[in-house]
């Protein structure tokens, strides 16, 4: 992810670790996801992302957010789409992304579906945009469309290749957990219950561990591609 070829380069963390609706507990991990995913994204020797981080949004404030991001980018534009949150699905199976005034039983109202990110990242012009979902059900994120995080990923391109990509837009999203598992803060399972363990989750925990450290280079180029990294990650 370090290659400089392209400075046009933009991150949004998003985290939400305080709810105020019905039906959902605190959340300790997603403050220092946010910190140390901000901190590895930001090193001009490592992402070289310009890096902005949005803690404990309401569901109007995030829609706002997520569609400013996308919206206005030139083609020469690399996104990155960062959650670390409750995810929630509805009795049809969709998944919803939680903020912090979301109550549980009123999802279409007070949360954002999943569908809507994915929408604004197609929409964009930006070149290449990924997403990064940690929360429980990632992998309800528009199945079928793209390779989710687990031991089965096959994640094709790389930010480099993306880069290299003259006349189509690379799209790509990684899933902390399936469409029908909960994501892990720590060693337990996050099942929107008060009081989860504190440390930072797993699936970013490994995420900022691999490029900070390196690890993720798997064929030792300099570069760590998404299929490199989706491989140490998972």
């Amino acid at each position: 992810m370090n290659d400089r070829s392209d400075r046009n380069r933009h991150a949004l963390v998003v985290v939400t670790g305080t709810y105020g609706g019905a039906g959902l507990g605190a959340l300790r991990a997603p403050a220092q996801d946010a910190e140390e995913l901000a901190d590895v994204l930001g090193d001009e020797s490592i992402g070289d992302f310009d890096v902005e981080v949005l803690s404990d949004p309401t569901a109007q404030r995030l829609r706002t957010a997520v569609e400013d991001f996308f919206a206005e980018r030139s083609p020469r534009d690399t996104l990155l789409l960062h959650f670390s949150c409750h995810g929630v699905k509805n009795s049809a199976g969709k998944l919803f992304l939680a903020a912090t005034d979301t109550n549980r039983a009123r999802l279409a109202s007070t949360a954002v579906p999943a569908e809507f990110v994915s929408e604004q990242m197609l929409d964009s012009r930006a070149q290449c945009a990924v997403v990064f979902l940690d929360c429980c059900y990632a992998g309800a994120f528009e199945r079928g469309m793209f390779a989710r995080a687990g031991t089965d990923v096959h994640v094709e391109e790389s930010f480099t290749d993306l880069q290299r990509t003259k006349d189509r837009r690379g799209r790509a999203v990684f899933t902390a957990s399936s469409a029908v598992e909960y994501a892990f803060e720590g060693d337990h399972p996050v099942a929107g219950k008060p009081g989860a363990a504190g440390g930072p989750s797993m699936f970013t925990g490994a995420l900022v561990h691999g490029l900070r450290s390196g690890e993720a280079d798997r064929d030792g180029d300099g570069s760590i591609g998404l299929s490199e990294l989706a491989d140490y990650v998972s």
